[in-house]
């Protein structure tokens, strides 16, 4: 082929290709060639939305948990696919719903129930039928719908938006709920008749819900009914509702092993009745018209030979206050609870009975009282006698006043064979108590106090705190006593005015005569009954070491003497008559009681006096529980020291005359004998710590209260214990009470001589003891101790201090036989957990008789806490040793007010 030949065969082959490609080089309209297609898919869901299935409920047609959705599929022309044609559905979020197709029924599985993220179908006339299935979680998701063209194998898709909104909470579609699952056994063979609504008798609820959760009927047989049946018989069986249309049997009589029993609403009731011991199980079966299912509930009862929560095994009774008569101004009624219980425990709600019994009598003549409440039907009851039921095993009631005096008898009466009162009572159980009614007119006072806690610590001014750590105390104590009063019928009295008064002075032998005795005192006190003359043959009013004056309070003791309780009195004394006569202001009570007046003449202890030292808050009233409450001031300076106290209020009133109603008590003033949330107590310290054999040495005792105020006027016991020889102290031989009883400053000084004395052992010496509060402290069996003969010694006296400030020690170097050392240097060394403890010189040597002297300066004392320290003392060789031990004070714990600043408050 020539050159010019093949560049026209090429030329026109280019032009053919053009042609064909439909490409163009002109704007001249060439031809289109062929068309690329796709097919055209349209989704349509029955529903647009469904609700969550929270409750899993299995798939079925009937579902509100499902929708169907046909998918149709055609060419752009109109015209449907091929039947055969493969159809795919998927979902875009597994959590909120899923697809399946449609149930083949040409086969045994149920392909609606196969749930999963995609599923496939063939078309049928251009459609496919496949179905949405709603998850747990609600939310939006995107369906998608795909086929492949099978004319040019290309895939088309659609998409569909779809709504899972909240479903139905949890909850069980068939259940079976009993009022009681453990009942006692029948063993009184009560009849059905007997035997309904007592414990022998529970009711069972069964009920049927839809997917949705709306009570509907189920299907079984076409009826609207479920299969019940129970196993075995010989423990229980069950009955149904009273068929209205048969009138010759009541059905809930009629027990049964097995039958149908109607619903309505969804609901249905059967009677569950006990027999012998053992475990009975109901069955109920339905058939789920929306799965298609039969389904099936158990239940089981337990029977038991013993008592349950429901037969009561015991009863109670308890009262809230006091009752008082109408017109008295005090309370007329008073709720009154019984307890029921079985075995320890409240006995179960009777619902259709009363199960509480209750009877009231009196011992005088009934004046209107009665008891009143709720029956088990909300019904008011009242009467003396009433049948009401209990919640949570109390039954609560009211008893009401009459307008007399009177002594209330309530008897309260469970069954305990079925907890039933309503039926008869078969086997009772009772618990009574008496209930007083009474007038609420004062007629007893009592002084009375509470524990040494009730003492606190006054302050000036919170602020100031001296160099010797303790803050700056007002040397004052406060303590709270209180007066019971009571009406003739041991009620509390109702609200009036108590006088409180006191007297300290004149006294004389304190503090060495502790705690003191008052000058114008007696026992052979006279009062005039009815009458305001007071008479003592053995008193001194106007010539005696401290005479009587106008305005003293004479304090009678009339309380303890039989039959002259009325002239216990506290009254004003207005002129002194002569020595053994005085009259006062008031009268004193007729002491009549009995209905006739009583004189026995001079047998009354009584007392004179005026307040010197302490004070006390002079009225209080008679709160709601017959209390009043005041409080003594008293400076410790004076702690031990005697007083009289009384309190004083109006009883009833008898022809124009109101009786006086008064207490009177004899107190000490009391020192502290521990502060609560703190270390600190009461101690007893001794010095010095350990003295010779064989000689004689002076000892002091000294006792402080828990704020370090000395207790004075206190005897102190001691005893030797231990060892060979004797002890003594004050010329007394192995035990007793020193001579000289604590002074001002709390001490007590006393002679020892530990005699005839060979040998000892660290258990030979000295205890002391002031009451309760002991000297021996972290494991001490002796607190002074007994040098051994022919060794050496060093002794620090004090030995032990709890505060602050510059300390003295006096120190003795000694031989065993209590011979001091002379010219011995002796050091000293001081250390502590914080704060400061220091020595501010050292000891000069012993001089000619032993002695030597240390001053320390302590300042332990902290806020919130308190810090300790010793100081040692002893020769250049480092033995004999003394010890001192230090400890402060947390000015925080001391209860005063206002808190110190630096404390933290809780």
């Amino acid at each position: 082929m020539s050159n010019s030949a093949k560049n026209i065969f090429l030329i026109t082959w280019i032009v053919l290709l053009l042609a064909a490609c439909g490409g163009s080089s002109d704007g001249g309209g060439a031809s289109p060639g062929p068309v690329i297609t796709t097919l055209k898919i349209t989704i349509t869901p029955n529903v647009n939305s469904l609700p969550a299935n929270t409750n899993e409920h299995s798939a079925s047609e009937n579902s509100p948990f499902v929708t169907s959705v046909n998918v149709r599929v055609t060419f752009e022309n109109g015209n449907v696919v091929p039947d055969g044609t493969t159809v795919r559905f998927s979902t875009g979020n597994a959590s909120i719903a899923l697809v399946s197709t449609a149930d083949d029924p040409t086969t045994p599985e149920n392909e609606l129930r196969n749930i999963g993220v995609n599923a496939s179908a063939v078309s049928s006339g251009g459609n496919a039928t496949f179905y949405i299935h709603s998850a747990q979680s609600e939310g939006n998701v995107t369906f998608t719908a795909s086929a492949v063209d099978p004319q040019t194998n290309r895939t088309s898709t659609k998409n569909l938006d779809f709504n899972v909104t909240e479903g139905p909470e949890q909850f069980e579609r068939f259940t079976m709920v009993a009022q009681a699952q453990t009942m006692p056994a029948n063993v009184f063979n009560l009849s059905p008749e007997q035997a309904f609504r007592t414990v022998y008798n529970t009711e069972v609820e069964i009920s049927f819900r839809d997917p949705l959760g709306n009570y509907v009927n189920p299907l079984a047989g076409g009826d609207d009914a479920v299969e019940v049946s129970i196993n075995p018989l010989t423990v229980a069986a069950f009955s149904t509702l009273d068929d209205p249309e048969s009138d010759d049997v009541n059905e809930i009589f009629v027990t049964l092993g097995s039958g149908p029993v109607d619903m309505a609403a969804g609901k249905a009731k059967v009677f569950v009745w006990s027999r012998d011991p053992g475990v009975a199980t109901i069955t109920a079966t339905i058939l789920d018209q929306f799965t298609g299912d039969f389904i099936s509930a158990q239940l089981d009862i337990n029977v038991i030979s013993g008592g349950t929560s429901e037969t009561p095994t015991s009863i109670s009774m308890a009262g809230s206050g006091a009752n008082y008569v109408n017109g008295s101004g005090g309370s007329q009624s008073q709720v009154i609870q019984a307890f029921v219980e079985a075995s320890g425990v409240p006995v179960v709600n009777p619902e259709f009975y009363n199960n509480v019994k209750l009877d009231l009598v009196t011992d005088a003549q009934n004046s209107g009282e009665l008891i009143t409440g709720l029956n088990v039907n909300g019904q008011a009851v009242s009467g003396q006698s009433i049948s009401i039921n209990t919640v949570n095993g109390t039954a609560s009631f009211q008893l009401l006043s009459g307008n007399n005096p009177n002594t209330a008898i309530i008897t309260a009466t469970a069954d305990r064979a079925d907890n039933n009162v309503d039926n008869g009572l078969q086997d009772p159980i009772t618990a009574q108590n008496n209930f007083v009614i009474s007038d609420g007119v004062l007629f007893g006072l009592e002084i009375t106090s509470p524990n040494i806690n009730s003492l606190f610590v006054n302050r000036v001014d919170g602020s100031v705190v001296t160099e010797d750590g303790i803050g700056n105390i007002d040397g004052s104590y406060s303590m709270t006593i209180s007066a019971i009063g009571t009406d003739k019928g041991g009620n509390p009295a109702l609200p009036q005015t108590i006088q409180f008064g006191l007297i300290d002075s004149p006294i004389e032998g304190f503090p060495n005569d502790v705690p003191g005795t008052f000058v114008n005192s007696g026992f052979d006190g006279d009062p005039v009954e009815g009458g305001n003359i007071f008479t003592s043959l053995s008193g001194d009013f106007i010539n005696g070491v401290a005479e009587v004056q106008p305005n003293d309070t004479l304090l009678v003791f009339g309380e303890e003497i039989l039959r002259n309780e009325d002239l216990e009195s506290a009254v004003t004394i207005q002129n002194i008559l002569s020595d053994t006569t005085v009259r006062i202001s008031e009268r004193f009570n007729n002491n009549d009681l009995s209905g006739s007046v009583i004189n026995d003449m001079d047998i009354f202890p009584y007392i004179i006096g005026r307040a010197v030292d302490g004070n006390i808050d002079a009225i209080a009233v008679i709160d709601e529980n017959g209390v009043a409450t005041t409080q003594i001031n008293y400076p410790v300076s004076k702690l031990g020291k005697i007083a009289g106290v009384y309190a004083k209020g109006q009883g009833a009133t008898n022809n124009g005359v109101t009786r006086s109603v008064t207490d009177v008590e004899m107190i000490l003033y009391p020192g502290i004998s521990s502060i609560p949330g703190t270390e600190l107590s009461a101690y007893i310290s001794v010095s010095p710590a350990i003295i010779p054999a064989n000689i004689e040495t002076p000892v002091t005792v000294c006792v402080l209260d828990a704020a370090l105020h000395p207790i004075q006027g206190a005897d102190v016991q001691w005893g030797y214990v231990g060892g060979s020889g004797t002890g003594l102290i004050d010329g007394v031989s192995g035990s007793g009470i020193m001579t000289n009883r604590t002074g001002p400053d709390g001490c007590s000084t006393g002679l020892a001589f530990p005699s005839g004395i060979i040998s000892v052992t660290d258990d030979s010496g000295y205890i002391f003891n002031v009451g309760s509060i002991s000297c021996l402290a972290d494991g001490d069996s002796v607190c002074i101790r007994i040098g051994n003969p022919g060794e050496i010694y060093l002794s620090a006296t004090p030995d032990t201090f709890v505060n602050s400030g510059f300390k003295t020690i006096d120190l003795f170097l000694f031989g065993g036989n209590g011979q001091g050392i002379s010219n011995v240097p002796l050091f000293a060394t001081c250390e502590a957990s914080g704060g400061t403890l220091r020595v501010e010189a050292q000891p000069d040597p012993t001089d000619e008789n032993g002695y030597s002297e240390l001053i320390v300066f302590a300042a332990l004392d902290d806020f919130n806490s308190f810090n300790t320290g010793t100081c040692t003392i002893s020769t250049g060789s480092g033995t004999p040793q003394a010890v001192v031990d230090f400890r402060g004070v947390d000015l925080c714990s001391l209860g005063i007010s206002p808190t110190p600043i630096g404390c933290n408050n809780p």
